[in-house]
């Protein structure tokens, strides 16, 4: 059985963030997503320069794909007026217990126009 060569330059979280420019919260945020390659040594995350150099070319890719920046014009959206529903509890009429009672709109039952 062959053995695994292990990486002699292995980088922690200060180095990689130092490396990158950025804060440690970002590297680790990074792990967690899987974004970027790493190795659990213990408790500890370790990165070898090919992770590195791997993840900073996906960057570098993803960059180049995306958009010039510019403002697309996108055409309004169309927005339809809803009609206003009908409200069941219109008026307050007495004062009960210290705050106010509705009560329920009376309506003609013959045309169905509301009355007080």
């Amino acid at each position: 059985m062959a053995e695994k060569a292990f990486p002699a330059n292995l980088w922690d979280i200060d180095q990689l963030a130092a490396h990158l420019k950025t804060s440690k919260n970002f590297v680790y945020a990074l792990t967690a997503q899987r974004r970027i390659g790493f190795l659990r040594v213990g408790k500890f995350i370790r990165f070898t320069p090919e992770q590195v150099a791997d993840y900073i070319s996906s960057v570098a890719e993803d960059a180049e794909t995306r958009s010039t920046g510019r403002r697309i014009d996108i055409p309004p959206v169309e927005t339809v007026k809803q009609p206003e529903p009908k409200r069941a509890f219109t008026s307050v009429r007495h004062n009960v217990g210290g705050r106010p009672r509705v009560v329920p709109r009376r309506s003609s039952p013959a045309t169905g126009k509301a009355f007080s």
